[in-house]
């Protein structure tokens, strides 16, 4: 008896402990359902699969959901409503942004607003779902930085067609400029619209005072035909610019003319040529260029103005630029006639068996011309020609007369070390002999 009541007895209990757990489950679903600040059920979490609305996708996605555009063909995001116009712009603007950096282009040729973030769209996906797909080491791996590799250079059809500037020039200055002028003709202008941009180069020149004959630069017009290739918009280099990067550039650009000459200079030889002058400033200057069948590259200028140009320093300054190019490629030098440049020639011959010293022409001919002025003969005419030259100029009214009488042109006066200007002077005073007559005494 004692054992079945105690059977009994656990039994009332398990079930007493299975009806207390139910009434709590009970209270607690109704918790549960009863809000915090009031009566009425709570409506079911948010579930994301169940929503129609709710797109799986990228960053690219969720731009165009906060900018509110779209691609043609595809409206696979909505514009939030929780997001104020400011933003909206701001994430419309970057897409554009991006989108004229890449170059994606809707179908109307028109940048679209969401075609930026559209044609990232499956990059920016795609690379996300790999990256996580990658194992921890080789995420690592990639993540090394490579060396950058060159971005290629994109030309159009157009650009590649197209004659470069230096092209279109020497066509235009060659024997036959029908295909310049044919080009010329395929843009419709007016004699109006030349007159406008003739006047503008004028007040250009006028206002800066630059010398006319500019306009007969090859350079300058390269320069015009480049900026016309360019097109509407063209910013001119700033004073920082041409001072600094694109002089640095021009620099470069002359110094590797130079692998040019050199190849002329190894194949055919070439001559070193020294010239020595005395600029605006009193300084005694030395130019030294190389010529060859290539052309005359120049090499680099000398101030010795401190110092005594003897035979001792030309030889060094000379010695050193032939050792520069070469003694095998430098077949001979020339210089002025002076006494200095005579034996510092000599000197070289003796050090560089194949080197052959050269005056200058134009020197000799001075020099020449030098002598000839100290015949006693020619000395008195070309005396009395300087000072009949030199009594017009020194009085203005004399020197307005003559040049009405002459047609407003001007008398040759002679130098004072180019001695061939004595002989141009007595040239210019014999063609305007009967209007000098005129000045002087009256009508013949």
């Amino acid at each position: 008896m004692g054992t079945e009541h105690s059977h009994s007895q656990m039994e009332n209990t398990h079930l007493d402990r299975e009806k207390r757990c139910q009434i709590e489950m009970a209270e607690a679903e109704e918790n549960q359902n009863v809000p915090a600040g009031g009566n009425g059920p709570v409506p079911d979490p948010y579930d994301p699969s169940n929503d129609p609305r709710h797109i799986h996708g990228g960053i690219a996605r969720f731009k165009r959901h906060l900018a509110g555009a779209g691609i043609k063909g595809k409206n696979n995001s909505h514009k939030c409503k929780k997001v104020n116009e400011a933003v909206s712009k701001e994430m419309l603007d970057y897409m554009r942004a991006y989108a004229d950096k890449h170059n994606v282009t809707a179908e109307d040729g028109k940048v679209d607003g969401g075609a930026a973030a559209a044609a990232d769209d499956s990059s920016e996906d795609d690379a996300a779902v790999t990256q996580s797909s990658r194992t921890p080491s080789k995420r690592k791996a990639e993540s090394v930085p490579s060396e950058p590799t060159p971005q290629k250079v994109t030309r159009t059809i157009v650009g590649m067609l197209r004659k470069s500037p230096k092209e279109v020039i020497e066509l235009m200055h060659s024997k036959d400029p029908s295909q310049a002028a044919l080009n010329a003709g395929c843009f419709k202008r007016t004699s109006e619209d030349k007159d406008r941009v003739d006047q503008h180069w004028a007040d250009f020149f006028y206002a800066n005072a630059i010398p006319f004959n500019v306009t007969r630069s090859r350079a300058f017009e390269i320069a015009l035909e480049s900026t016309g290739q360019y097109g509407p918009g063209y910013i001119p280099p700033t004073v920082h610019s041409l001072r600094l990067p694109l002089l640095a550039k021009a620099k470069t650009k002359t110094t590797q003319l130079r692998d040019k000459h050199e190849l002329a200079w190894k194949e055919y030889g070439c001559t070193l040529m020294s010239d020595g002058w005395i600029d605006g400033r009193s300084r005694h200057l030395v130019n030294f260029l190389v010529n060859s069948p290539a052309g005359t590259y120049f090499i680099d200028s000398v101030n010795i103005s401190s110092v005594v140009a003897d035979k001792e320093l030309l030889v060094d300054l000379m010695e050193k630029r032939i050792n520069d190019i070469g003694r095998q490629y430098v077949v001979q030098i020339c210089t002025d006639n002076g006494a200095n440049y005579k034996a510092a020639g000599r000197v070289l011959m003796d050090r560089i068996p194949t080197l052959w010293w050269t005056p200058c022409a134009a020197h000799c001919l001075n020099l020449m011309l030098g002598s000839i002025c100290k015949i006693k003969q020619f000395a008195k005419c070309i005396t009395n020609g300087k000072r009949v030259t030199t009594f017009i100029y020194r009085h203005i009214k004399i020197l307005d007369e003559m040049r009405v009488k002459t047609n407003n042109a001007d008398l040759v006066r002679a130098g004072a070390t180019r001695f061939a200007t004595n002989f141009l002077n007595l040239a210019s005073l014999h063609k305007h002999k009967q209007a000098l007559k005129e000045l002087l005494v009256g009508d013949v």
